[in-house]
């Protein structure tokens, strides 16, 4: 709810504001919420190239996002439909 929320609103603004063209995570595989949360905003598994070029390490994972995927809209907390 509110975490998925928070991250795509940032996001957006991130994109839109200052052209920001991929997102990219790097996490421990172990952190099976942020993996979800990740996976929630559309991220996907990065390869090994995105592995090497962010310096993750063994118990790591990359998951990246293009901002030209579809982003959803965040939630307008102050005017609930």
């Amino acid at each position: 709810g509110v975490g998925s929320a928070s991250v795509s609103a940032m996001m957006q603004e991130l994109s839109q504001t200052y052209g920001v063209t991929m997102f990219v995570a790097v996490l421990k595989a172990a952190n099976f919420r942020s993996v979800g949360l990740l996976r929630h905003l559309g991220f996907s598994p990065g390869n090994a190239a995105d592995a090497k070029k962010y310096e993750a390490e063994q118990d790591e994972l990359v998951m990246v996002k293009s901002a030209s995927a579809r982003m959803s809209r965040p939630p307008d907390f102050a005017n609930p439909a």
